[in-house]
């Protein structure tokens, strides 16, 4: 039907489309007519030698506000005890896509962005959640929260071989259960 892989025909056979190789012009030409069925590779000599197609950005880099509002809706959705975690992850991400939306109806998100944004931010906030656990398990005297999260800081570079950027997102999620 209208997955570009095959329809059925007159005669009730499937017409497969599979793309042929033009060996003189370098690019994949479909047998079906293009019109109909537009193709999904780009043409070789449409790119410059030595360059990559660049791929459209649809929202840019998130801001500190949008991470932060993002950790909001996740922990919102995620703590919600009528909801809770019982629920489909298609069902889970529409729910924070909607509460993201309605915090900051001008953002230019879909459901699959905030989700890749929110395992990055998991993921290093959980790195530097180690470092920080590792720091504090020492009960160095002497030490306030701002010295721990200092340390902590150090620590990360030098494990992961780069700054920790969510400290914005950690100030929230630090005292969360999850």
């Amino acid at each position: 039907m209208g997955n570009g892989l095959g329809s059925l025909g007159g005669d009730g056979k499937i017409a497969t489309r599979e793309p042929t190789w033009n060996r003189n012009h370098y690019q994949i030409i479909r047998k079906y007519p293009s019109a109909s069925f537009p193709s999904v590779y780009p043409s070789i000599s449409n790119t410059q030698k030595g360059s990559t197609p660049k791929r459209a950005q649809c929202g840019g880099k998130f801001t500190i506000e949008e991470d932060k509002l993002l950790v909001s809706a996740y922990l919102n959705v995620s703590l919600d005890v009528v909801q809770g975690n019982d629920q489909k992850l298609k069902t889970y991400w529409r729910r924070v896509w909607d509460y993201f939306h309605e915090h900051m109806p001008l953002a230019q998100r879909n459901e699959n962005s905030l989700m890749n944004r929110w395992s990055i931010i998991q993921l290093s906030v959980n790195k530097f959640y180690g470092c920080f656990a590792g720091i504090e398990a020492k009960h160095q005297s002497g030490m306030n929260e701002e010295d721990k999260v200092s340390k902590a800081n150090k620590s990360y570079k030098e494990l992961h071989g780069g700054s920790f950027q969510f400290e914005h997102c950690w100030n929230i999620l630090k005292y969360q259960p999850k």
